[in-house]
Formats: C-alpha cells, structure tokens, sequence
C-alpha cells in the first residue's frame, strides 16, 4: 500500500516518579489531551460528512475510492490471468487474494491481518465469516480506524488486529507484529525498508521481554507492558493507516521510498533505523521536535491536524555529535564534542559483549559535583533485554575536576545503588554493581541545526579567549600590585631576582 510523506514521532510520555509527585497535574493534561484529541475529530468528522455531497474534498475520507483501486487491482490481474483466484468476483466484494495484492513487499503481511481483522469483525457482529468482504465491512473499520486518538484506544484495538481477534498473543505473533510496527513506521516516514540485517535483532529482544517465560501474553499484560517500556509501538501503524485512509496519497501501491536518513541505513552506527524507531516510540516529545496539541489544533486543517496527533519521527533531525571509534574514547575527547550543545541529547553505549544501553538526557550535559537533569531524562536497556530501566530528575552526573568527589560519569537516582558508572578514563561500565569493560559511546544531538550551529559559534569563541589568553603578557607593574605575590612574600618566597631570600628566624638563631 501506499507511503505517507510524513515523519516518524512520538509525543511524550510522563515519567512515572513525575506522576507520582504531581498527579493533579498530570490529570490536567491527560484532560487537555483529551479534549484536544475529541476537538480534532469532531472537525475530521464534519470534514468527512461532505463526501457524501458531490463536491470533492482533496484531503477527506473516500474509502469508496481506496476500494475502486482494490477493484482496479484485481481488474488488472483478471486482465493478466484469466486463470486467477478472483476472475468471477461479485460485484461490489473483494477476495483475499486482490485485498493481498494490494500490499508489497514487506507489508505484504498486512494485507492478511487486515483482511482476517474485517471478516473476524464481520463474524462477530453478523454471526456468518464470509470468504469475500464488501465495501459496507470495509467502510465501517476504517471509520474505526478513524476515530481512535488515545493511546489506549490504539494498543487496545492494535493488538486485538495482530492477535486476530484473540484475547491473547503469541511469541511468533508478537515478533510479526513488532516487525510490521516497524515497516509500517518506515513507510510512514518515506524511508525505504532496507534488507534483513543484524540489528533488525532488537525486534527479536523486544518480543521476547514482553512475555518472560511465559508463552503467550493477554492484551491486560501486554497493555501494561506497553505503557511501562513503549507506549507508543503502534504509533508508525496508526500513521500509514491515517495516511492511506485520509487520501494522502494518490495509490495504496507501496512504491520505492527515497531515504530520509542515510548515515543510518549502513547500520555501522550504533543508532541504526531499527533502534530509531525504537527510541522514537518511547522517547518524550522534547527529543523528536514535535510541538503541542495546542500549537496547531486552531490554525490547520483537520486532516493535518489529525496527523500531528499521530506520533510521527521528527528524529532526522538527529546529529551525531560524539562517535568514540572516530574520536577517541576519553573524557577529555568526550566533553569536546559534547558540551556547549544546549539541547536534549541521547547517549548510546556498548559494554560488556552484547550490552546496549541508551542515556536520554533532556538539558545541557554539564560539569557539575551535583546531580542534575530534568524530568524527561531517562536510561533504556536495547539489548540483549529491552527495558525502560529508570527515568525523572536528577540522575545524571559528570565530574572530571573537583579531586573531593568521584571522577566519573553516573546514571541512577540512587547513588548507593546507579544504574551506570563509566569511570574517568572511559574504559570501563559498571551496572549495578557489576563492573565490564566499555567499547563504544556515539552522542546524538536532538536539537537540529540551531543548537549545532549554536555549539559551534561557543567552540569558536573559547578557541579565541584560549589563544588571546595564551599571547597576553604578565607587565611588571600589574605583578607588583598582584595579591599573589604578596601572599608568596608572606611565606618567605623570593619573587623577584633582585630580592633576597628571606631567612627563616627560627633557623637563624639555630
């Protein structure tokens, strides 16, 4: 099916310890959101009551249209085949095999849960499964479709549509099912579905750490897991189906997509597109560049509206700005690079064989004998677990000067008990206790190009302050006046060469 020109995103999601501490906040923007979200659709729905006039509406819902381009599909593949399953097709009905046909490539499999999802629901509220769906069926899941704009909404009836109807899923389910969040979320975005790779492993780790021992996972289970580690998997779904839906694009052929982010696609960095989808399904708004509800709900139109709601990548704005394997892995080569970016920021880090860890921090990285961070700095776990691991205020720390407390870089509330020590001379992680030996940090600025140009122009100017400083020349008659120098006379010290020493009187009468 077709690809929507839109990027991959997230809106954000409180911290839990903020919820704790605030929670009649928090209830006032659950409320605001809410009210928001209702506010968008009312606006969609009156837009998409004009379809039934004769007028055209370029960016409304014309499901009748998608289902003349199904027909057209299997009109072409009669003309090709006069021996395919679907050569006497009624009138007004679409096969399995032309509703398939309209998914290439990877999202072939979408076609099939689609499908299965429409006779299923047909089944149950009809009490009959029929082997061909008509426009009617497919017309009312799409208006289901359309009117989800919660969170829970969409994790409920999304996994109620990969499970097929079930009240539970399975480990080979839940794998399909992340994999086609994720071609689903690069379509979405306009990036290409690149060939099987190594890292498309974190797919594999994130179905797994859903289920633990266990062999299948009810949506309750599964509905509170999404909500602790990545409540927003089915965000790249509910973006392409919105995008497919609201006539975004003019076939629902998936065609070649041109990609957004090259420098990950050769997945050498250690932020490939999997672990950006990935991030981009669990990281707070300030990291993706997404604006509020509010900044837009009154001034576009409701279609465009409805697509901010939907948590699309902003992360191409993504930069790195620290890669040890081409920097140098030191402290020193570290705050180079990184300091002076007055932005969010995310710290990938590998130690210890197959451990990924990535450090989300939403201010300015700071020397500093205390701790300090905002409320949406945050530590995950990529591998060989995914686990949201720690998140809230306060939990990052950097100190390389001051000799009266440690030297290191510490991530954890706790101090008796931090998530991630990196030593003074980065050569080594200790986690919870544990103590491996660290091979690669990358830093991604999340800021886009204003913080960048920002921390250049500040590395400019401490370049210039260093070389003015370096050629200034200590005049004598500012020496004489200088408090030091009294202070060293003081203690006995000659400070010019035509000064004698000054004896000692203690040592004189010895």
């Amino acid at each position: 099916m077709g690809v929507s020109s839109s990027k991959m995103g997230v809106s954000s999601s409180q911290s839990q310890s903020h919820q704790k501490k605030s929670p009649n906040l928090r209830m006032t923007k659950d409320r605001n959101m809410n009210h928001s979200g209702r506010f968008i659709f009312s606006k969609l729905r009156r837009s998409f009551r004009n379809k039934n006039k004769q007028e055209s509406c370029s960016d409304g819902f014309d499901p009748k249209g998608l289902f003349a381009q199904m027909k057209e599909l299997a009109e072409k593949s009669r003309e090709s085949n006069d021996n395919s399953p679907h050569k006497d097709l009624k009138e007004g009905t679409v096969s399995r095999f032309v509703f398939e046909s309209a998914f290439n490539g990877p999202l072939q499999m979408m076609g099939s849960v689609l499908y299965t999802h429409i006779q299923v629901y047909n089944a149950l509220h009809h009490k009959k499964m029929d082997d061909l769906i008509s426009e009617k069926q497919f017309n009312r899941v799409c208006n289901e479709i359309l009117e989800l704009y919660s969170e829970s909404q969409k994790q409920q009836y999304y996994f109620r549509l990969f499970s097929k109807g079930k009240e539970s899923i399975s480990k080979d389910g839940a794998l399909k099912m992340a994999e086609m969040c994720y071609a689903l979320s690069l379509a979405a975005a306009n990036i290409s579905y690149p060939e099987k790779h190594d890292s498309d492993i974190i797919l594999d780790y994130i179905a797994n750490s859903m289920f633990g021992i266990e062999e299948s996972l009810t949506e309750e289970h599964f509905i509170a897991w999404c909500n602790r580690h990545i409540p927003h998997i089915f965000s790249g779904v509910h973006s392409w189906l919105m995008g497919i839906l609201t006539k975004q694009h003019e076939s629902i052929e998936l065609k070649a997509a041109v990609p957004i982010l090259d420098s990950l696609a050769d997945c050498s960095a250690l932020l490939n597109l999997p672990s950006l989808w990935v991030l981009s399904s669990v990281l707070p708004q300030c990291y993706l560049g997404n604006g509020s509800v509010t900044d837009y709900s009154m001034t576009l139109s409701p279609i465009t509206m409805m697509n901010k709601l939907v948590h699309v990548t902003r992360a191409q704005n993504w930069t790195m700005l620290y890669d040890s394997n081409e920097h140098g892995l030191s402290m020193n080569r570290f705050q180079h690079h990184v300091f002076s970016y007055r932005g969010p920021t995310i710290t990938l880090l590998t130690f210890g064989g197959k451990n990924v860890f990535c450090i989300a921090v939403d201010t300015e990285w700071r020397d500093s004998t205390e701790k300090w961070g905002g409320q949406n700095c945050m530590v995950l776990q990529l591998a060989p677990y995914f686990r949201k691991v720690q998140e809230g205020e306060n939990m990052m720390y950097l100190n390389s000067t001051s000799r009266t407390v440690p030297k290191a870089i510490q991530v954890g509330k706790d101090n008796r008990n931090l998530v991630l020590n990196i030593n003074s001379d980065m050569s080594e992680v200790t986690h919870y206790s544990v103590s491996l030996g660290l091979h690669r940090i990358e830093v991604w600025g999340c800021s886009g190009t204003g913080a960048l140009e920002s921390q250049r122009r500040q590395k400019q100017w401490e370049c210039k302050e260093t070389e003015r400083n370096a050629n200034k020349k200590l005049h004598m008659e500012h020496w004489n006046d200088c408090p030091d120098r009294q202070i060293l006379e003081m203690a006995g010290i000659r400070t010019t060469r035509s000064q004698p020493y000054i004896q000692d009187v203690s040592s004189m009468d010895d």
